[in-house]
């Protein structure tokens, strides 16, 4: 796996465990359709999440560079990323429910926002992250 990261080492995810043959005797499910989501990346481009518009992580992809910062800086970075492709995929959700005919005041019921809700809320988020962690002083 080289797509996301480069070629520097090996990459951590989850799909591996959730393709597991279902036991002997009960009945097959049969193929499941694809889940839809949408992947954010983090600014130095080591942390991928991809979510469904439930909320749900179906896939998290890391950089072993990223192990150097400690686990609590690397749960905030994903939660963060989760909460950040979540609302991405709610923002496309709605954009096709409204593209189907549903009127805006149902799709607000359903507390789906609005695409430029998502960018304002986004931008704002970025004014106010702190910078990266260092052990370096400002000169």
């Amino acid at each position: 796996m080289t797509g996301l990261f480069g070629a520097g080492g090996p990459v951590l995810g989850l799909p591996d465990r959730f393709d597991e043959p279902e036991p002997a005797g009960e009945p097959a499910a049969g193929p499941q359709p694809p889940v839809e989501g949408t992947t954010s990346v983090n600014h130095r481009g080591t942390i991928a999440v991809t979510s469904t518009a439930t909320g749900q992580p179906v896939d998290v992809r890391i950089d072993p560079r990223e192990l150097r910062y400690g686990g609590g800086e690397l749960a905030a970075a994903i939660l963060d990323l989760c909460r950040t492709s979540t609302q991405e995929a709610k923002a496309r959700r709605r954009d096709e429910l409204a593209a189907a005919g549903v009127r805006p005041d149902i799709l607000d019921q359903l507390g789906l926002p609005a695409r430029d809700e998502v960018s304002v809320d986004q931008a704002m988020r970025d004014a106010t992250r702190p910078g990266p962690s260092t052990w370096m002083r400002p000169v």
